[in-house]
């Protein structure tokens, strides 16, 4: 045992001996080198290996503990000829750890390098090419040795910071290392290294490998994986670049993935909206020389998602953007905060109308987000979710942007039980922008729209649209202002709940208390109206609404340019009785507050249109004959067969006008009474 415990001893003795006599006996070997006869060798390796100057202005120290090394203060090394700086790097002191066996044969090998404060500048020519790429040497007139650069398989940086510099844009990004860790098994492994610190001051931590010390330097193929945390994201990039010396060739596999973008507002310069979580996945591959193919795209928002393929070039005046894209939910609410945010000019002030009476929002739409870019695509959603309960179903889309000019050549979709196709054109480079609209709807389920909007509960009906319109403006009033084309609206049979009408108020539950069979819901039989619109003026022609108990037509106009209404409603009884006989209806005021009411002039035809009854009986067997034909036609067929090209409506007077005599208009009352069936 005690033999043992000796040997022991003595192993034990021979290891501290050897792990201290060693690294002294390197020290030695440092130590008797010439500081200057070093430093003169060392800039010569340098040029003769990277043809660029390595200064070394600061004194040469050797250190023993814990490992032999090599300090070097105020280092700095040159940049390419073309460069806005002088150095590509410098360093404010440098430290070069040495293996101490290798010391006591004469070999310098270094087992780490590390650096104190250093700053480097990555920049490429306004023609794409890299500083980092190193020319041949101008000594030897023979490309830099590689070989002959020292072989170190670790290196640390504190306090460093880097600057890229993109010089065909200007474009400028600053990385600050608050700690970066490199390490490599051979020149030709890959380099593994982790750091942390912050990019344009925002915190970042980083992972990954990238290409070997032998491909940097050789300017060959750059791969790299990489994994960041930046802003609450989390980023991991696989790929490589085909060409670093002019910074083209990238393929990348990216993911992108985090809680809420309204973390990632550091990086946008801005503030972001709180939707989330968020994911990103994409295939990119650079075809050619700024432009991108981007490959099984897939991004998640909120509620949202989107995949397809799409190609970005970056090459000409303007981004340009083309591509074909499938989505099974896109939420207008994840994507509508961004809309808003315009071009990341001052946000708008919140839209006002200035004016209580005014609905119709005056605020400028953004259409010089129209004119930062071109593009080309195809959308295909299965539902695209507007509001609580409306949405699009089945759309698809094809849309072409040009220097501003938006032409979405085809749009079909399912909204509110029925069919909607169209197309628009809106040119946002016009002065002001110009909008053209053609728009047809198929079984348009109307109560559903009031519905969904909370405008009312209690409204079934369905109708066709068909709309051909035209505007100018930069506002949705200035838009409505100068409205030009026409509506044609048709529906069949349709519902208004009688507890709906009950709560609208005396006004109209008075006015359509004559329409209904009894005391029940309003039921309607079809509704026509054909309406053509110049400068913002909607004027009713041909408009019908046919109830169980009367026929009621309509005209008048909507001027969408004030937002105000005069429209006047004439209800025709379907039975022979002189009572069913309903009272003309005024409606008219600002869109936001109308006012209903019996109309004068109305209620006085009415008036003598009975004394003309009791006068003479033919004329009430007349009056019978024709309730009796309109109630045995569709009377919506009808008025669409009678309805003229174009009238124009005659002005109407005040509520307050005082009614002519019923005397007086007797005989007229019942000549229009028998010209038209709806009293008109």
């Amino acid at each position: 045992m005690k033999r043992v415990l000796s040997w022991a001893r003595w192993i034990l003795g021979a290891l501290v001996a050897v792990t201290v006599a060693v690294p002294v006996a390197g020290y030695a070997v440092l130590s008797s080198m010439d500081p200057a006869a070093l430093r003169a060798v060392v800039v010569a390796e340098a040029r003769k290996a990277t043809g660029r100057e390595l200064t070394l202005a600061g004194p040469i120290t050797f250190e023993l503990s814990p490992i032999p090394a090599i300090a070097i203060e105020n280092v700095t090394f040159g940049n390419a000829s073309w460069g806005t700086w002088p150095e590509m790097v410098s360093v404010r002191r440098i430290k070069v750890e040495v293996r101490p066996w290798p010391l006591l044969s004469g070999r310098l090998e270094v087992r780490r390098l590390i650096l104190d404060a250093p700053t480097i500048l990555l920049e490429t020519s306004p023609d794409g090419h890299g500083n980092w790429v190193l020319a041949e040497a101008p000594d030897t007139g023979a490309a830099g040795d590689v070989a002959a650069i020292p072989s170190f398989h670790r290196v640390r940086m504190r306090d460093a910071r880097l600057l890229f510099r993109d010089g065909a844009t200007g474009r400028e990004i600053t990385l600050e290392i608050a700690r970066l860790d490199a390490a490599a098994d051979s020149p030709q492994s890959p380099i593994r290294f982790s750091l942390t610190g912050t990019v344009d001051r925002i915190p970042i931590v980083a992972k990954g490998t990238l290409a070997s010390r032998d491909q940097i330097l050789a300017g060959g193929v750059l791969p790299f994986d990489l994994r960041v945390h930046a802003s609450g994201a989390t980023v991991t990039a696989k790929g490589e670049i085909a060409k670093p010396a002019q910074g083209r060739g990238l393929a990348v596999d990216l993911d992108v993935r985090g809680e809420s973008v309204a973390d990632l507002s550091p990086l946008a310069g801005r503030a972001l909206p709180s939707l989330g979580p968020y994911a990103l996945s994409v295939q990119v591959s650079e075809d050619e020389a700024d432009r991108y193919r981007l490959r099984n795209l897939a991004l998640r928002l909120g509620d949202s998602d989107l995949g397809g393929t799409a190609t970005v070039d970056l090459g000409g005046d303007r981004p340009a953007v083309s591509g074909a894209f499938t989505a099974t939910r896109l939420d207008l609410a994840d994507f509508r905060p961004f809309v808003a945010m315009g071009d990341g000019r001052a946000d708008p002030a919140p839209p006002t109308t200035g004016d209580s009476r005014y609905f119709i929002p005056d605020v400028a739409l953004p259409f010089d987000l129209l004119e930062l870019f071109d593009a080309e695509i195809e959308i295909r959603a299965a539902r695209i979710h507007l509001r609580e309960h409306l949405s699009l179903d089945d759309t698809a889309l094809a849309a072409t942007l040009k220097r501003g000019q938006l032409d979405i050549s085809r749009f079909s979709a399912r909204l509110a039980g029925g069919r909607v196709e169209g197309s628009l054109r809106l040119d946002a480079a016009a002065s002001p922008p110009a909008m053209q609209l053609e728009l047809a709807a198929d079984e348009f389920g109307y109560g559903e729209l009031v519905t969904a909007l909370d405008i009312a509960e209690g409204v079934k009906g369905a109708i066709d649209i068909d709309a051909h319109l035209s505007a100018r403006g930069a506002s949705p009033r200035a838009m409505a202002a100068t409205l030009d084309g026409t509506i044609a609206i048709t529906g069949g049979p349709g519902r208004v709940r009688n507890r709906l009408l009950r709560t609208t108020g005396a006004g109209l539950i008075n006015v359509v208390s004559g329409w209904r069979a009894g005391d029940n819901d309003l039921r309607l039989n079809c509704v026509i109206a054909h309406m053509p619109v110049s400068d913002g003026v909607i004027t009713l022609e041909a408009a019908l609404v046919d109830t169980a108990a009367v026929t009621v037509g309509v005209t008048g106009t909507v001027d969408l340019r004030d937002e105000t209404l005069s429209l006047r409603l004439t209800p025709q009884a379907k039975h022979a009785s002189l009572m069913s006989l309903a009272v003309p209806v005024r409606i008219s005021g600002p869109l936001a507050d109308p006012g209903v009411g019996p109309d004068a002039l109305g209620t006085a035809l009415g008036a003598a249109k009975i004394a003309g009854l009791v006068i003479n009986p033919l004329v009430a067997g007349a009056a019978i004959l024709l309730q009796s034909e309109l109630a045995n036609r569709n009377p919506c067929a009808a008025a669409l067969e009678r309805a003229p090209a174009r009238t124009q409506e005659a002005e109407m007077p005040a509520f307050e006008t005082s009614p002519p005599s019923v005397i007086d208009e007797a005989a007229k009352g019942l000549i229009e009474g028998f010209d038209d069936p709806r009293g008109e």
